[in-house]
């Protein structure tokens, strides 16, 4: 990728990033259940899921232990503000972005957006102790889900 074409994406993910203290209500006592309300979740998660896919596509050395690691850590204080500079911080703030992406479509309360990360991290370390690969399953996943664009190429 050409230096001025990352530059421009990277101006583009500032311009359209808002911080999560803006957008997430304080705890509403509501039971998250991700499984059986899935639709009223989704937005997060598809946007969470498509963001780790973009950066484990663009970065081949992110491992399933680094996308538990940083989940985990995003978790562990969900209003936290990682840097988009620092590159120690660039997957947890990746991830933050897309939680941003999807609050910004509609919002959710910290105890739910807290359950989307917990689901999340089950959902790896359930692929981890089945010897399945969460990186591999989200490549194939978003691979297999390529959808034709009017000008015929893929999305």
């Amino acid at each position: 990728m050409k230096d001025a074409e990352k530059k421009r994406i990277e101006k583009n993910i500032i311009n359209t990033y808002v911080p999560l203290r803006k957008l997430i209500f304080e705890e509403n006592n509501k039971n998250a259940d991700i499984i059986n309300d899935f639709k009223d979740y989704s937005h997060v998660l598809a946007s969470v899921e498509l963001v780790i896919y973009c950066f484990v596509t663009a970065n081949l050395k992110i491992k399933d232990g680094d996308v538990l690691s940083s989940l985990k850590r995003v978790k562990k204080d969900p209003l936290y503000e990682f840097s988009d500079i620092n590159e120690d911080d660039a997957f947890e703030f990746a991830i933050t972005y897309g939680i941003s992406r999807g609050l910004q479509q509609k919002r959710l309360a910290i105890n739910e957006v807290c359950a989307l990360l917990d689901w999340m991290i089950h959902e790896v370390e359930g692929r981890l102790e089945t010897d399945e690969s969460y990186v591999a399953w989200i490549k194939k996943f978003f691979n297999d889900n390529k959808r034709e664009g009017k000008n015929g190429v893929e999305n």
